[in-house]
Order: C-alpha cells, then structure tokens, then sequence
C-alpha cells in the first residue's frame, strides 16, 4: 500500500513540473472601462478543448498559471460583447505580460474557428460551461463532466459542491428528472448528450411566480441537452456475468423533446446494487449488509404544453432479497458492574418498495397559479430471522436467548400538498392557500418462538407467540395567508395554519398454551388527537444583497390520549416557535447567514401507550402516558467564500441545539440482565458542531485539494437502575482529498479520513474511552484514446484496538478495463474484478449512552465479470 502513494505522489510531481509559465493583462470595452468577471481561456488549437482558465477581477486584471509549452488559442469573452481570439506561444516571448486587449468585433483572420466556443460565462446568478471544451470519455456518464468543472466538487459518494455549497437540485433542461435524488441525473444520464452545464442560484418557485423575492436560494445545476438528443430515442443496454454466478443487467431509454421528458430504468443483479443511485452505499464500511439481489425499475413522464405549465410522473420499484448473518457483540455499563453480551443473527429478507411522485404546475393565467405535489410510498417485506444472544458477567453467564421471528409488514404512505396562489391590487398583494393531507398505515405481524434461560438461579422460559401492530395516521391541515408588498425592500405576510393529526395503534398478541391454541391478551387500543392552530406574522426585507426576515409564530395545541374510544387525558398546550433568519452577501461570492428557530415535537403513539411489549423477554419496551412535548431551540450560523478568480471556495459553518424536555430512554436492568426500557423526559440536552470546508486549486502543482472539519459535541442524560447517566460525546472527523486538475486522459484522486469519537460515562468513569478510525481512497482513472478506458479503486478503513479486542483493517480494491468499438464507440466490453485481496468484510463500531458495540456483517466476497454494453441514438 505504501508503494502505491509514493507512486501517486511520484506522478503528481512530475506532471507538476512540465507547467511553470504565467501569463496576465488586462481587459477593457470600447469605452476604456475595465471589465470585471469576463473569461479568458486557452483553449487547444483544432478542437477547441479547453486547457487553461481565468477571470478578471473587479479592475479588469487576469493571470492564468501553470501553463505548459505550446502553441494555444486565447479567448477573450464577455456578456453582451463580441468574443475575441488570438493565437500565442508560450512563452511569451514578452514575458509573462499579454497586451491589454479591448472587447470589439473583431476575429484575427489568421485563427481559424469553426464555430464559436465560450468554455465559461458568467450571467449574473448563473456560470454557464460549454461541454464541448471538456474532454469526456467514451461512455461515461454526466458525473464525470462535472468532476472536470472548474468550481464543482463531486466526492466518493457522488455528492455534489458548486461555488462551494452543496447542489440540493439537478434539473434537465429546466425540468425535475426522477423529482428529488440528484444523483439519478448525474449517475445515469451520459455525458455525451450535454451541451451545457449551468450552476444556478435558484429562486423558489413561489418567489418567480409572484415576484416577490422571499430571499431563498437553492444551489442547483441544470443540465441542458443537445438539439439532437431532443429528437427520437437514447439510452444503453449493459449485460454482464461473472463468477461465483453473480450477473448484472441494466437497460436504459431516454425520449426528450421541448414539451415532453421521459426516461425508462431497469436493473437486475446479484451485486449488492439495489437502485440507480447508490444513496445506501454512502460511508465505507458500513453498508451492503448481506448479499443482495435486485430487480429494479424506474419511469419518469413529463409534459410541458407551455412555459409555465407542466405536469410530471416519475416512480421507482425495487424487488430486494437478502441474506444476511451478523455478529453483535456490545459491552455495557452499568455503575455497579459490566456486562457482555453477544449476538448471532441469521435473517432472510425479501423487500418490495414502490415510490411514485406526481406534481401539476399549472398557471390559470398571470395573476393565478396552481402548485400540485403527492408521493405514495408502498412497500411490503417478508423477513425470517434467527437471533442468538448470550448474556454475562466477567464472572459468570446469566442468560440466553434463541429466537425464531417471522415478520410480515405492509406500509402505505400517502402525502399530497396543493398550494394555489392569487394575484391583486397591480400584484403588490397576494393571496395564498396551501392544503396538505398525509395518511401512512403500517401494519405487521409478527410470529415468534422465544427461548430464553436463566442460570442464577436455573430457569427456563419456552414461549411461541404472535404480535400485530396496525398503525395509522391521518394529518391534515388547510394554511391561508396574505402577503402585501410594502414597497421595493418591504413584505408583510399574515396567515394561520389549521391543523389536524390523528395517530392510532391497534395491537393484538397471543401466546400458544398447552392445547396448542393461541391465547389472546386482551389489550385495548389507543389514540392520540391533535388540533392545532398556528398564527403567523412574516416581516420580511429583501434587499440587493441582503436578506431579513422574522416570523412572529405559536402554536395552540389541544392532545388528546385515548384508550378503547374513551378520553381519558386531554391537554392542551401552548408554544412560541419564532424564526430569525438574515443573510448578506456582502461581496461578490461572500455571504453570511444567521438563523434562530424554535420547534415542537410531540410524544408519539409508540412512546406513550401504557402497555409493555414484551416481544423480546430480555428488553422490554413500556410506554410513558406522562410524557410531555419537546420543545428544540436551534441557532445556526454559516459564512460562505467562493472567490470566481481563483475558484477557492470556503464554508463554515456553527449551529447548536438545545431542548427541553428531552425525550430519552430510562433503563431498569435487573440482576438477571433482562432490560426494561421507558421513554423520560430530560432537562439540559445539548449538542453544538461546527463544518469547515475549504477547496482550492493548485495550480503550481496542477492539484485540486479539498479539506473538510467537523466537530460535534453532545451531552445527553440517560436513567440506568434509577441513577443519572451524563454521557458526553465529543467527536472529531478530518477529510483531505487531493485530485489532479487536468484529467481528461489521466484521474487520479486520493483522498484520507480520520473520525476519533472521546464518550464519557458519569456512571461508570472507568469505561471512558477514545477509539478512532481512519479511511483511505484511491480512485484511478485513465484513458488514453477513444478505444480504451482503466479503472481502479481502492479502500481501506483501519479501526483502532482501543476499548475493543483488536484492531481491524479493511481493504477493498476494486478495477475495470473497457474496449470500445464499432462506429462512434456504441459498444463495449468491460472486464472488472471487484475486492482483488478478497478481505473485504462488513464492520461498524459505536458508542453510545452507556455502551460499545461492533456489528459485524457478512458481504459480497471476490469476483470477476465481464459486461457488455450498447448505446443508441
């Protein structure tokens, strides 16, 4: 491992040292004005491929770094001017000094350019790159256009930054793609039918409808397609087969047009892939339980009749089977003694989730707007589990327990929201009205043989029981509000929010008795009610940088407890919810932004109802009917720095929470270690963080580096036999990743993470403990023409000994080789390899209130396979 930094280190020196000239001058228009934030690129003689990049600053000054020898095209470009080429030498045989150049209609009739490329421009709250001048491989997909984005980080994971923030949205030519995961557009859309890439600080879209800025922003990157892919039908079909029997099928259909946007998923595989994003694939380490395979699909539907109305469906279905075996091994704490407890799982699962978004944008005309949204979750599993757990001492074995579970589950949830907006008196007030309705039910049935012995003194428990939880909630709530536009800077809005939520659970349970019949335990049903009534006062300012506002809030809540249709404690309550928000871009790519809020949370059904559950004879959940609401103060602070000179971006941010009445678990554990656990409210729960981090390039060494630090610090009280148990964590995670800046034939990025977590137990000071891990990740790519493509990754996560038995490394190297051939590159053959030292292996290590645990988890273990791979248009 460690020859394959040194050679990493070794090539990112190298190639460091073939770029080492500098040029700079300045830019004026036709007035002798200089002109700030226009683009300056050098791009590669005969197809225009962009090679180095800068910006003028606010005194109409550039200067680009690090350019290697050659003869180049420089381009001088700017909103609303003509674009202007010439063709250099580097060196300059001036120097490093380039004549100042004014923006004018002119084309040095020696420069040949076919057609006119601007690799990058700034217009006003967007940076808009051209593809064409990025070289991207055969194949690939539009994430890997986005890693070549000046200002644009995509990590490990997929995550994306832009103008360092976090992307929350990825349109397509305007549009939602698969309404709400990013990473369905970036992961499978390819690269070669973008024409532009646009970073967008977007408005809501109630803000561009009624034309009153609210101040809210959200980070977004549209990607705008080429005219011929808007014609006719693209996609790709992959098939690939491997060893140990493991296969992998993915089809992929995309239709778009300028009033229609549809897409057809599809998948099937044995690899641990379970959709079309790898959301459950985040943190190294700790994912892929088991060995999974999939059947997965998706359908996304869009229909723009005109520019302000649309109408849009998309869904996502998944067919999941599991095997999984799992070891648990927990020490806990308790003030008198310390006891072990070990687990061995063995469970099959079979999963059926269904997601399907629906919307209506729909404008009546100018003055009215419809705004329609609705998702329906349905999902239904059938899981068989085994589940060993030994019980002791250092000085003896209190107990076991073997069970058997069958657990049959059917979800539905249903959530729809409508906001419709009206426009009077020349648009300076509005009136709007937002309805929103929820209704989720879960049912599941449970089917168990429990054996649980005793040893001090001996006893043994036989028990074949059944459990059934039918749950229901029924939200729904109607919020009409008017806002007046004061004048330029100056709203006010003024509306209630009528509220409604009901939440049941129906459970039944029975024990087989000696006639092999089940006996049911009469248990009565219970409800709770909620009406609410939330008054609000809005004053907002928005001003040219800044943005302020304050809502004046409450809440009237009237709770209600029922058991068997009959009221038996019914409450009401009363709550100030106030929001601070103000934001200040002080400076071009400079912003601050301060925030307050004030939130409640109510107990729920599960917490309160007054009846034990007793599933598991060795942890016995009871419910607590005097709990009361939590009410959560949060203050958050957050300064952002994007310099578009240089592309370095900076965020930090603090936050802090603290809230009343804290709901948290009490736990009574006897001598024979079975655990009775009750929700309690607590005073005095605390937690603070902080987030940095800073990107820049380095241009000298032709380096990307990205640093982030977070710190998060908690105290929370738990009751362990009666007595106060303070634990405070502290922990800290430290990532640094470094990539090379031109990448178009060779990617490397390397990156390392460090997490040390320090808990501490006011109950048992003794078991205090720091424990640490670090990662590591090696991401190769490199693709020396149109025919061939490499890749390799590599991953080892290192947790240390301390508070644990030993210390466990993990690699994981995975690589691929891809030939492409017949026309355009539409096909090609990959072969792969995945876990080459076959020691992958699925482990997570915690601490938390008053114990250490580490899960250790079976996974998929080495294999090769080769994939075939068709693209059409």
């Amino acid at each position: 491992m460690k020859s394959m930094w040194f050679f990493f280190f070794f090539l990112f020196f190298s190639c460091s040292c073939l770029a080492q000239h500098n040029i700079r001058g300045r830019l004026f228009d036709e007035q002798n004005q200089p002109l700030s934030y226009a683009t300056v690129a050098l791009l590669q003689p005969g197809d225009s491929l962009l090679q180095h990049f800068g910006v003028t600053n606010l005194q109409g000054e550039y200067q680009i770094k690090g350019i290697k020898e050659g003869i180049y095209i420089i381009q001088f470009s700017y909103v609303g001017l003509e674009t202007d080429y010439d063709q250099i030498e580097i060196p300059l045989s001036t120097g490093e000094e380039l004549v100042d150049r004014q923006l004018r209609a002119t084309i040095m009739e020696e420069v040949i350019v076919e057609a006119e490329l601007i690799p990058v421009r700034f217009k006003n709250d967007t940076l808009e790159f051209d593809v064409r001048a990025f070289k991207t491989r055969s194949g690939a997909a539009v994430e890997e256009v986005l890693r070549q984005l000046p200002g644009v980080e995509v990590d490990n994971s997929g995550n994306i930054k832009a103008e360092g923030e976090e992307v929350v949205r990825v349109l397509v030519d305007g549009k939602e793609f698969f309404n709400e995961d990013p990473k369905v557009a970036t992961k499978n859309l390819p690269a070669k039918a973008l024409s532009k890439v646009q970073v967008i600080d977007r408005k809501t879209e109630e803000a561009l409808f009624s034309g009153i800025d609210d101040g809210i922003r959200e980070k977004t990157i549209n990607l705008e397609l080429k005219e011929d892919h808007k014609k006719g039908y693209f996609g790709e079909v992959e098939a690939g087969i491997g060893t140990d029997e493991t296969y992998r099928l993915v089809g992929r259909v995309y239709r778009f047009s300028e009033k229609t946007q549809n897409a057809v998923l599809g998948l099937y595989n044995n690899i641990n892939e379970f959709g079309f994003t790898n959301k459950d694939n985040n943190q190294f380490g700790e994912n892929n339980r088991g060995v999974n395979e999939a059947l997965a699909g998706g359908l996304n539907l869009s229909y723009n009749p005109t520019s302000q109305n649309r109408y849009f469906l998309s869904y996502l279905g998944n067919r999941r089977e599991k095997d999984l075996i799992e070891q648990i091994h927990t020490e806990n704490f308790l003030s008198s003694v310390t006891y072990q407890q070990d687990q061995e799982i063995l469970e099959s699962d079979t999963d059926r989730p269904h997601k399907v978004n629906f919307g209506v944008r729909h404008s009546f005309n100018p003055k009215k707007r419809l705004v329609f949204d609705g998702v329906v979750n349905l999902n239904n599993s059938d899981i068989f589990t085994e589940n060993f757990t030994l019980s002791q001492t250092p000085e003896q074995l209190i107990n076991t327990f073997d069970n058997e579970t069958i657990n049959a589950s059917d979800d539905l949830s249903v959530w729809a929201q409508a906001t419709y907006i009206a426009k009077f008196n020349s648009d300076k007030t509005q009136f709007k009205s937002e309805v929103q309705g929820v209704f989720n039910n879960n049912l599941n049935r449970l089917d168990l043989i429990n054996e649980t012995r005793f040893f001090e003194p001996v006893n043994e428990v036989l028990r074949q029981q059944f459990q059934t939880n039918d749950q229901d909630r029924l939200s729904f709530y109607v919020d009409p509000s008017f806002l007046q536009n004061l004048n330029t800077k100056w709203s006010l809005s003024l509306g209630a929010r009528f509220e409604m939520d009901d939440r049941s659970l129906i459970r039944k349970e029975g024990v087989l008795n000696d006639q092999s019949e089940f006996e049911e335990t009469e248990i009565p049903n219970f409800v709770t009610r909620q009406r609410m009534v939330r008054p609000t006062l809005i004053l907002n300012r928005v001003g040219e940088k800044s943005q302020f506002n304050i809502s004046l809030a409450s809440v009237v809540n009237q709770f209600d407890k029922v058991l068997n249709a009959n009221s038996f404690q019914k409450e009401n309550y009363f709550f100030w919810t106030p929001t601070i928000n103000y934001q200040n871009e002080y400076r071009s790519g400079r912003r601050i932004n301060l925030r307050y809020s004030a939130d409640v949370t109510m107990p729920s059904v599960e917490q309160l109802i007054p009846i034990d559950n007793a599933v598991n004879q060795l942890n016995i959940i009871r419910g607590n009917l005097d709990l009361v609401p939590e009410q959560r103060h949060q203050v958050y602070a957050n300064w952002t720095l994007f310099d578009q000179f240089s592309f370095t971006s900076v965020s930090f941010r603090f936050g802090g929470t603290y809230t009343q009445d804290k709901i948290r678990w009490a736990q009574t554990i006897g001598e024979d270690l079975v655990k009775v656990s009750r929700p309690a409210n607590i005073d005095n729960d605390y937690s603070l963080y902080t987030y940095l981090d800073f990107s820049t390039p380095v241009r000298s060494l032709g380096l990307n580096l990205n640093v982030t630090s977070t710190e998060n610090w908690n105290r929370s009280i738990v009751f362990i036999n009666g007595e106060e148990n303070i634990n405070t964590n502290f922990s800290h995670n430290l990532d640094l990743a470094l990539e090379n800046r031109k990448n178009d034939v060779l990617a490397v990025r390397l990156s390392a993470a460090i997490n040390l977590t320090d808990s501490r137990f006011s109950i048992a000071e003794d078991q205090n403990n720091i424990f640490f891990n670090t990662s590591y990740t090696a991401n190769l790519r490199y693709s020396p023409g149109k025919k061939w493509n490499f890749e390799a990754r590599a991953n080892i996560v290192n947790y240390n000994a301390q508070s644990f038995e030993e210390a466990v490394s993990i690699p994981l190297i995975s690589a691929n080789a891809s030939y492409f051939f017949l026309q355009a590159e539409k096909a090609s053959l990959t072969l792969s390899i995945f876990d080459l030292l076959n020691e992958y292996q699925g482990i997570q290590r915690i601490g938390d209130t008053n114990f250490l645990l580490q899960r250790e988890w079976n996974t998929l273990t080495q294999y090769f396979m080769l994939t075939f791979t068709l693209r059409f248009r």
